[in-house]
């Protein structure tokens, strides 16, 4: 487990050129992602925020934080962050979303591209936040 932004414990995605998959929708064998629901049960017009900070060991990657609502297994709508690393140094990357449907779930998904064959993202302290009424 690699060393986070103030300790031990955060995640690290490193792509497998030898395993191809599909994350996030996509088809790219250099893409590596992880998806996780992060509200189960939404009120309409009550806003989610979510963040998350992020370091890469290679420069140019690019990693997309979405917050998608979905009703069963149909997308209602979703809220999209993206930025490229410069690499080395710790960023964070956040997103708010106003769900439209009462009931409705919050997926948040992390999807890195260009990561590269030896390239690592590390991703930490991850946080949603829902306001209150």
């Amino acid at each position: 487990m690699p060393d986070g932004r103030r300790g031990p414990g955060a995640i690290a995605l490193r792509a497998n050129p030898r395993i191809t998959t599909a994350p996030a929708d996509t088809r790219d064998p250099e893409t590596v992602g992880v998806t996780t629901r992060a509200v189960r049960s939404t009120v309409a017009g009550r806003r989610v925020s979510a963040s998350i900070w992020l370091r890469g060991t290679r420069p140019g990657t690019t990693v997309v934080l979405r917050l998608v609502e979905r009703d069963a297994a149909r997308e209602v709508g979703a809220q999209v962050a993206r930025v490229s690393l410069a690499g080395g140094g710790w960023r964070q990357l956040a997103v708010v979303y106003e769900p439209r449907a009462d009931q409705s779930s919050l997926d948040l998904e992390l999807t890195v591209t260009k990561l590269g064959d030896v390239a690592i993202l590390v991703a930490d302290d991850a946080a949603v936040l829902v306001r209150s009424a």
